[in-house]
C-alpha cells in the first residue's frame, strides 16, 4: 500500500493488489493435491483403456509434485508399482493425446501398450490405428507379429507351415502382412487407374509382375 498526501494535510490509504499473486494463489487453490490424484488413481484402478488414459494423465501431474528423488519411492508406497508400470500409463495417455478417439478402438490393453511404447516404429503404429479406424478388432498377437522383427521370420520349419494344422505363428504373421500389403497395393492401382494412359498401366503391370517374379526366385532353406 501507498499514502497519498494531499495538500490539506490528510492522507488517503491507496491499495495495489498483486494481481499476478492472487491469479497464482487461486490456480493452486483449484488445482488437485498429490492426495486428490492419489485416491482418484486407486478408485480408477486399470480396467478399461478410458481409466488407463486417466491415471497417466493425474501421474504425469503428479510426477512433478512428488520430484524426481521421491517418485519410485511415491510408486511404491501408494500403489506398489514399478517405474515400468507408471510409464506405461503415461505412455498410453500420451498416445491418447495424439489419438483422442483411441479409446474408441477395439484395441485391447496389452496391444494399447505395445503401440503406446516409445520403441514402436511410428509406421508400425500408424498401421495399426488405420485398421482400428476401419473398425477392425486388433489382437494382442496382431500387434506383436507386426512388431516382430523381420529377421526373424528367416527360421521358420516348412514342416511345420506345410502342415494345416500346424501352422507357425511367424508362418501367419508373415501371411496377415502379405494380405494388407496386398490390399493397400489393389487400392493403390484402383486410385491411379483413372489418371493412367495405356502405356503408364503396362508398366505398372510390368513392375507388378516384376516383383512377384522377384518372389518366386527367393532361395528356401
Amino acid at each position: 500500500m501507498t499514502h497519498d498526501l494531499f495538500k490539506n494535510g490528510t492522507t488517503q490509504v491507496v491499495e495495489f493488489p498483486n494481481a499476478a499473486r492472487n491469479e497464482a494463489a487461486a490456480a493452486a487453490e483449484t488445482k488437485p493435491t498429490l492426495a486428490e490424484h492419489t485416491a482418484e488413481i486407486r478408485k480408477l484402478g486399470r480396467q478399461t483403456v478410458e481409466n488407463v488414459i486417466e491415471i497417466g494423465r493425474r501421474l504425469t501431474e503428479c510426477k512433478p509434485i512428488v520430484g524426481h528423488g521421491g517418485w519410485l519411492s511415491w510408486l511404491d508406497r501408494e500403489f506398489r508399482w514399478s517405474a515400468d508400470t507408471a510409464e506405461r500409463f503415461i505412455q498410453v495417455s500420451a498416445l491418447s493425446d495424439q489419438i483422442p478417439q483411441i479409446a474408441e478402438f477395439h484395441i485391447p490393453l496389452s496391444a494399447m501398450y505395445l503401440l503406446a511404447a516409445p520403441s514402436t516404429p511410428p509406421e508400425a503404429r500408424a498401421e495399426i490405428i488405420e485398421r482400428a479406424e476401419g473398425g477392425e478388432q486388433i489382437s494382442v498377437q496382431s500387434v506383436r507379429d507386426l512388431l516382430r522383427p523381420p529377421e526373424d521370420m528367416d527360421d521358420i520349419d516348412e514342416a511345420e507351415v506345410a502342415s494345416p494344422r500346424k501352422r507357425h505363428p511367424k508362418y501367419t504373421g508373415a501371411l496377415r502382412v502379405i494380405e494388407r500389403a496386398e490390399n493397400r497395393v489393389r487400392r493403390a492401382v484402383s486410385d491411379a487407374m483413372p489418371f493412367l494412359d495405356p502405356k503408364d498401366r503396362r508398366q505398372l503391370f510390368k513392375t507388378l509382375h516384376s516383383a512377384l517374379s522377384e518372389i518366386e526366385k527367393m532361395p528356401r532353406q
